[in-house]
């Protein structure tokens, strides 16, 4: 096994994928463009990468830890001895975190996502010392076909694509603001500009009367992944409002006009991911006809 270390690691970790790719997992994180995000220049030190490979050079899994939250994501060729490899895989997760805990002065649990109906998975984490956790990450979707209400913004104010560079540092101060996180820099929002999926009509800011950025919404279509489903489907990737403009509808203002523009470039369903035990969000998806499609559990083990 060995680190990530130039481009053409890359390309093999988008074949490996690829070669995953099963019709349940199609949409399962990371996709291969969610990974030309996470191995973009900008944003791959916030990433540990792994490989495996044959004695003939041949990956055979790749392992991903995500520093900012501690998860881990993997994928193995199915044609291997799942359970060893998959065991190494978060042997290795494991050291990553605990050295992240040695130098945070902390105890750190390493937290890996499983979709509700991979018992391969879930018997394999649970005999790791994974414990389940009672939150989960919902995955709903909405048909295009039925009525999209419009978006009616309160008065002076306006809604545009964010394409203007000018817009990033706005952008991502906004962003920080609506989720009282750093994460977000302009180095990352270039990133997913640059993504061959990214869309700048997907992209969408309410702006208020004063020119300040209010709320946002990221849209997104899967242009594989869509191939390989042989579907017609969107995201509503995340929403957003800055505090001093929440409670004036601004939530759902941005969901319908994402809805809309989905819909307009041709999608006939529409999904988005949201956690369990966000009550408010669920209950504005649901009033607007999203519905729960697939449950992703999440397991934890104290390292």
């Amino acid at each position: 096994m060995h680190p990530l270390t130039n481009e053409q690691d890359i390309l093999r970790i988008f074949d490996l994928r690829r070669a995953c790719t099963t019709p349940e997992n199609v949409p399962d994180y990371p996709t291969v463009s969610d990974l030309r995000e996470v191995l973009a220049p900008a944003t791959r030190d916030k990433y540990l990468v792994q490989l495996w490979e044959s004695t003939d050079n041949m990956v055979l899994a790749f392992g991903i830890v995500d520093t900012a939250f501690c998860n881990l994501y993997w994928y193995a060729h199915p044609e291997q001895d799942g359970n060893t490899l998959e065991s190494d895989i978060i042997s290795w997760a494991s050291e990553q975190i605990r050295t992240i805990g040695e130098q945070q002065n902390r105890q750190v649990a390493l937290d890996v996502s499983c979709r509700e109906n991979d018992s391969l998975r879930r018997a394999l984490l649970e005999q790791q010392g994974f414990i389940r956790q009672k939150e989960q990450t919902l995955r709903m979707q909405r048909s295009l076909a039925e009525l999209v209400p419009v978006p009616q913004l309160p008065e002076g104010f306006t809604v545009h694509q964010l394409s203007e560079k000018q817009d990033i540092k706005a952008y991502v101060a906004l962003h920080r603001e609506a989720f009282g996180t750093s994460h977000m820099t302009v180095e990352h929002r270039l990133a997913i500009m640059s993504n061959p999926d990214y869309r700048p009509e997907l992209d969408v800011v309410a702006v208020a009367p004063d020119g300040t950025l209010a709320a946002f919404c990221v849209c997104n279509i899967n242009t594989e992944t869509n191939a390989q489903s042989r579907q017609q489907e969107g995201e509503i990737g995340i929403i957003g409002t800055r505090p001093a403009y929440r409670n004036m509808g601004l939530g759902q203002i941005m969901l319908l006009e994402g809805l809309q523009r989905l819909k307009a470039c041709g999608m006939s369903t529409a999904w988005l991911g949201t956690s369990s035990s966000n009550a408010s969000a669920i209950r504005l998806y649901e009033s607007i006809g999203f519905r729960v499609a697939t449950r992703i559990l999440w397991y934890s083990k104290m390292i």
